[in-house]
């Protein structure tokens, strides 16, 4: 994939055949099913309400903290939260609710108060000042008390079925837990993608290089992961602070606090409904390309092996970069950077 995506040899090939067979062994789309109809044809219990909030007292340490920084999206919060509590209501799990704010301008004060009103479970904070992004993250991230941590996205939603599967996984105390998700349009009322990742039977890896080579960049989806609190933490903030202006620090953290003999679950059912077209424009190349490369190399410099290593760049050829070089191709957009960090970061492959 390297050879043929740096040496441009697609001139014998129709690119939109190519992204077709692409999709094919794809996760399936279907832009017309309803938010819920997927989940319908699932081999659940139906939901069975706990008195989970009757329980609950602040001065013991929860199970699972879910964070969830935020910033100017009072709506999409309070209908995140909300997806949240109502998820809660089939678990007896001990769960605290963090919601960071990164000093928004809009109604997400307000917001939250209104959900802390509504359930003791949900904290709130408010920075003084706009830090940025990912310092949210890392904040809220340490103000937790849960043995597990699960950051999730302020615009992403969980399925009410979600504990149902994560509440018996979770009692086998994995280090890391991956959940899969769906794909829905901006305003969640269609699903647009079924399985955000390919995998559809559920795994269990007990080798952080075996972790590493199978999902590669797919920890950088914040909202599908949850972790031992303390793993996520080891790193030393001079570490993941380079890969800031990268995406997805989150994922280097969970990965570098990793042992190497680990428990690692997958959950293939999708449990979490992703909302797309819901953020700025980014650096596609930084993010998607440079990013992974150098957050790959420093984990192979820490204690994943250079042989992981190489697998998990494979495979951000394969499921991002080539696609991207097919669209650019496609609609005839320069592909000058995309080829320069191909060549810097993944030609030796």
């Amino acid at each position: 994939v390297c050879q043929c995506i740096t040496s441009m040899h697609l001139s014998d090939h129709d690119p939109s055949q190519i992204t077709a067979q692409l999709d094919q062994t794809g996760p399936s789309v279907d832009s017309s099913c309803p938010v819920d109809e997927y989940f319908d044809h699932l081999t659940m219990p139906p939901p069975v309400l706990t008195n989970a909030i009757a329980h609950y007292d602040k001065r013991l340490p929860p199970s699972l903290s879910i964070c969830i920084p935020t910033y100017n999206r009072a709506s999409n919060m309070y209908e995140c939260v909300d997806s949240i509590l109502r998820a809660l209501q089939t678990t007896t799990l001990d769960v605290e609710i963090l919601v960071s704010d990164n000093s928004s301008q809009d109604e997400t004060e307000s917001m939250a108060t209104r959900l802390r009103m509504r359930d003791p479970r949900v904290t709130y904070y408010r920075q003084g000042s706009n830090i940025g992004p990912h310092p949210n993250f890392y904040s809220v991230a340490a103000r937790a008390s849960g043995k597990y941590l699960w950051l999730f996205g302020d615009d992403d939603k969980l399925h009410e079925t979600a504990f149902l599967l994560l509440t018996p996984i979770l009692s086998l105390e994995p280090d890391l837990l991956l959940c899969n998700y769906s794909k829905y349009n901006r305003d969640m009322s269609h699903m647009t993608q079924r399985y955000g990742l390919r995998d559809r039977k559920d795994r269990t890896i007990c080798d952080a290089d075996d972790v590493l080579a199978a999902f590669a960049l797919h920890l950088g989806y914040m909202s599908s992961v949850i972790v031992r609190r303390s793993l996520f933490l080891e790193a030393p903030a001079s570490e993941y602070e380079a890969f800031f202006n990268y995406g997805f620090p989150h994922a280097y953290s969970s990965y570098r606090g990793l042992p190497r003999r680990c428990l690692m679950k997958y959950i293939a059912t999708p449990i979490v409904l992703y909302r797309s077209d819901n953020s700025p424009t980014l650096d596609w190349e930084t993010i998607f390309l440079e990013g992974p490369a150098l957050i790959i190399g420093a984990l192979s410099r820490h204690s994943y092996s250079t042989a992981c290593a190489a697998k998990a760049l494979r495979r951000v050829l394969r499921e991002f970069a080539f696609r991207h070089v097919i669209h650019n191709r496609m609609h005839g957009l320069d592909q000058g950077r995309t080829l320069e960090i191909l060549q810097k970061y993944y030609s030796g492959l």
